[in-house]
């Protein structure tokens, strides 16, 4: 079993790297690409003609960037070296007014409601990669939110456990979807890579905590429900 767990850790680890090259090999053509399209636009006499073809491409490698970077957090290894003490009530704050801020979130804004009576909860993790978990989550709930309605993101507390929850107004998950949430790759979304609720959960996993996503029972949509131990 101890010899199965070791040739485990190196598949993985030969994985992340090989992920992790072919990423940044593809990315540097991508770069041309857009470098070479924006010389070409002042080349030619009359460069509305061919912006169509030049928006169209912009579109695809902006997308191919976002699968790249995807990929590239999802073959990042696990590090707790590098966690550090940080306060998990700041971190929704922050969060939740950076997204509110975007300009190209639309209308879909996010409410954070803080049910701790506490003004602080520390723990030891990494601060960019958790609110990359809150944004992941932010994006797909509100691509499946209609218009002019807002997300509510909750933190509730135990002894020792913290508990959020992003609540959206959107369609739900139905059954045929529900066991591919966090299938690589498997997206409903037009422009989406399949990989936000996947890399989500990795990272949730492992802060030693738990993702799941859930309907609602009591209006429409779905709840994205995250579990994380705290310094009590």
């Amino acid at each position: 079993m101890e010899n199965k767990s070791i040739s485990d850790q190196k598949m993985q680890l030969a994985l992340a790297r090989l992920v992790t090259g072919f990423a940044h090999e593809i990315r540097n053509p991508l770069n041309a690409i857009t470098a070479l399209i924006e010389a070409m636009i002042l080349e030619v006499d009359n460069p509305e003609v061919i912006e169509p073809y030049k928006n169209y491409i912009d579109a695809q490698v902006h997308r191919l960037n976002r699968l790249m970077k995807d990929l590239l957090e999802l073959g990042k290894p696990d590090s707790k070296e590098e966690y550090r003490d940080l306060d998990l009530i700041h971190l929704c704050n922050v969060t939740a007014e950076f997204w509110n801020q975007t300009p190209t979130v639309g209308d879909c804004r996010v409410k954070f409601t803080n049910n701790t009576k506490s003004k602080e909860l520390m723990m030891k993790g990494d601060y960019s990669r958790l609110q990359q978990v809150l944004i992941n989550l932010f994006e797909n709930a509100s691509f499946h939110t209609p218009s002019g309605e807002q997300l509510a993101l909750t933190m509730e507390r135990s002894e020792d456990t913290l508990y959020l929850s992003l609540t959206d107004r959107g369609s739900g998950i139905t059954p045929e979807i529900e066991p591919r949430l966090f299938e690589p790759f498997f997206t409903t979304r037009k422009a989406g890579t399949g990989l936000g609720l996947g890399i989500a959960r990795h990272i949730v996993e492992a802060h030693n905590g738990s993702l799941s996503l859930s309907n609602n029972t009591d209006s429409p949509g779905c709840t994205a429900h995250i579990t994380l131990a705290y310094d009590a």
